[in-house]
């Protein structure tokens, strides 16, 4: 019989990888909150106020329905503890939490993107939940992976705890590619790229990109549409993993955060080649400089781009809009300049923090604990 038995760990692991890694199921009542910790540091009342951008009271997408799941089973358990719950854009999500924290209004709880935890940190404006979670039993402990504990982690001290890691993945629709003579399997190069998406976008008159008489107003389906509007939280696409490949470190990254590696050599050119696919290549729309995250998903699902790049938590949602046989939009490498191994994959996170000034930590010890 011993054979048979699964660890508590093995149990978490197989749950998760199978429910929720890649989005492409709801939490439901089958995939339950569990919760953890030590008898240090935690209280069973009170009122917590928790911001973030996706929660139970939202009707977003995938991440809403699984926060009210969560915490209908953290009603049962805590019916003496209060969650006010504030949503709020993500985009904006670590400004409104540092400016409230210097008017001595930050909510107790806050989610952090790795984009705001460094300016969080340097105001002072976290507590360091490391004693709270030296507390807990061994068994919790060694249900997380390195990474969950490394995140947050600064100088001895961890201030967040990741709530929410997922992967940022390309996604091809392959019939497209197909039917302009490429295999999805075989782009390792980001020209490799570049050309099969060229010889997917045609014009009104059957013209490519590559042709003299191509014209943008009259394309139905591009090769690529990522959004790049100022104030929605937009970055340069795929310009982490380019620079990654090429110097073994982000553009800017701790201990040091230092911005030098924006004027490297490799950034500049990858900076380069990423604006030539709006304006040279033509493989992208110019559109997108006035799409948010919401539109670009769309625009794929909606089947007007054969290239795309998904993070895996709202991956679900998308797939459940598309317009198309989801089955022909598959996952796939992501390309490099050389092509002799496959571009990094990023794992983003959305992690919970706890202020400083939060005047019943103990309570948010226990709803981060949940």
């Amino acid at each position: 019989m011993s054979s048979l038995r699964m660890s508590r760990r093995s149990l978490l692991r197989n749950a998760a990888i199978t429910a929720g890694a890649f989005g492409l199921l709801p939490m439901t009542s089958a995939c339950r909150a569990i919760s953890i910790g030590g008898s240090g540091g935690s209280a069973t009342s009170g009122t917590i106020e928790f911001m973030a951008h996706f929660t139970p009271v939202g009707t977003n997408d995938v991440r809403d329905n699984a926060s009210k799941a969560v915490w209908q089973r953290f009603q049962k358990q805590y019916p003496n503890l209060t969650i006010k719950w504030e949503q709020t854009a993500w985009q904006t999500i670590g400004e409104k939490y540092m400016a409230a924290w210097s008017a001595g209004s930050a909510p107790d709880i806050s989610l952090f993107s790795p984009a705001n935890i460094a300016q969080a940190v340097l105001l002072g404006s976290l507590e360091d939940l490391l004693p709270h979670f030296n507390t807990w039993q061994q068994a919790d402990k060694d249900d997380y992976p390195k990474v969950w504990w490394n995140v947050g982690n600064y100088n001895g001290k961890k201030y967040i705890a990741p709530l929410l890691l997922f992967g940022d993945l390309p996604i091809y629709r392959k019939s497209m590619f197909e039917k302009a003579g490429h295999q999805v399997d075989q782009i390792k190069t980001w020209n490799d790229w570049v050309k099969a998406l060229q010889d997917i976008v045609v014009d009104g008159k059957g013209n490519h990109p590559t042709d003299a008489n191509f014209d943008p107003s009259s394309v139905k389906v591009w090769g690529y549409a990522v959004f790049l509007a100022r104030g929605s939280g937009a970055s340069i696409p795929y310009f982490n993993p380019m620079m990654t490949y090429r110097t073994g470190h982000q553009d800017v990254e701790p201990p040091d955060w230092n911005a030098d590696r924006w004027v490297s050599p490799e950034a500049i050119e990858s900076v380069q080649f990423i604006t030539d696919w709006v304006t040279k290549d033509k493989i992208q729309p110019a559109s997108t400089l006035n799409m948010n995250l919401s539109d670009a998903d769309k625009f794929f699902a909606s089947g007007l781009c054969a290239a795309y790049d998904f993070g895996s938590n709202t991956y679900s949602t998308a797939r459940a809009n598309m317009q198309f046989d989801p089955m022909d939009a598959v996952f796939a490498r992501t390309p490099t300049f050389d092509g002799k191994k496959w571009g990094p994959l990023f794992v983003n996170h959305w992690s919970m923090g706890v202020s400083s000034k939060s005047k019943n930590k103990d309570a948010a010890f226990t709803v981060v604990d949940f």
